[in-house]
C-alpha cells in the first residue's frame, strides 16, 4: 500500500512536470517552425526552463494523483480486457493525459507517446490474454484502414481530411487497452462531445473550422473504461 501511494505520488510529479512544463515548451518549439519528430521531444524533455510551483502545478498534480487513485481502485473492480496493475495506468492514464496536453497546445499527437501506448499494451495483452490477441490485431489493422479512407474520401469531396493521422493512430492504440467493441463508443461519444463543446464555443449549431480532436478521444476513452458496461471485453 505504501509502495502504491509512493509510486502514484512520484509518478504524478513526473506528469505534471510534463504537462505544465515541458508540452508547453515543446508546443513553442513547434510554433517557431521545428520539425516535431521524437527527437524534438527528447531535446525538449532536457532542454525545458526549471518548472516554477505554481498554484496550478499544485492542483494539477493533487488532481492527477486523486484521479490515479481513484483509477486504481476502480480497475480492481471491472472486467477489463486484462487486469491493469498500477503500473499499467501509469502508462493508460499518463500517455493519455499527455496526448490530450499536447494535441491541445499544438495540434499534435506525438508518435513517441502514441506507439508507447500501442505497444504496451499489445505486450501485456499477449501475456495476459493470448487469445483475444489476434483479434485484437485485425481489430487495429481495420480502424488504421476505415480512416485512412475517411482521410482520402475527405479530401476528395469536402477538401478536408475530415480526421488527422494522428487521432487514427490513437484509436489504433487504445484497441489493446479497451478491446475492439468498445471502439465505436468511444469514437461516437468523441464525436458528440466535439460537436457540443465547438457549438458553444462558436455559438453556432453549425460549428465550423479545424479542432484538436485529441482531447475528445481521451476524454471518450476514460469515460467508456470507467462506466460498468457490457462492451470492454
Amino acid at each position: 500500500m505504501y509502495f502504491n501511494a509512493l509510486y502514484i505520488g512520484l509518478g504524478t510529479l513526473l506528469l505534471t512536470h510534463l504537462s505544465l512544463t515541458v508540452i508547453p515548451y515543446y508546443a513553442a518549439q513547434v510554433h517557431a517552425g521545428a520539425w516535431a519528430d521524437e527527437t524534438l521531444w527528447w531535446h525538449c524533455v532536457h532542454h525545458a526552463p526549471t518548472p516554477v510551483i505554481t498554484i496550478q502545478y499544485i492542483g494539477t498534480a493533487l488532481g492527477f494523483g486523486l484521479f490515479w487513485a481513484l483509477s486504481y481502485l476502480h480497475l480492481l473492480q471491472i472486467n477489463g480486457v486484462w487486469s491493469y496493475s498500477i503500473h499499467d495506468l501509469f502508462i493508460w492514464l499518463g500517455l493519455l493525459w499527455l496526448l490530450a496536453r499536447t494535441d491541445h497546445a499544438c495540434l499534435l499527437l506525438p508518435d513517441v507517446f502514441t506507439q508507447a501506448l500501442l505497444w504496451w499494451g499489445l505486450i501485456q495483452l499477449s501475456v495476459k490474454t493470448p487469445e483475444l490477441l489476434s483479434s485484437t490485431l485485425w481489430a487495429m489493422a481495420g480502424v488504421y484502414l476505415c480512416g485512412r479512407l475517411i482521410q482520402f474520401f475527405g479530401k476528395l469531396w469536402f477538401a478536408l481530411p475530415l480526421v488527422g493521422l494522428g487521432d487514427v493512430k490513437l484509436l489504433v492504440a487504445i484497441t489493446p487497452w479497451l478491446g475492439s467493441s468498445a471502439l465505436l463508443y468511444v469514437l461516437c461519444l468523441a464525436c458528440v462531445v466535439c460537436f457540443l463543446s465547438q457549438a458553444y464555443q462558436q455559438r453556432s449549431w453549425r460549428p465550423k473550422g479545424a479542432c484538436a480532436f485529441g482531447p475528445y478521444l481521451v476524454s471518450a476513452a476514460w469515460l467508456v473504461w470507467w462506466c460498468p458496461h457490457p462492451f470492454v471485453l
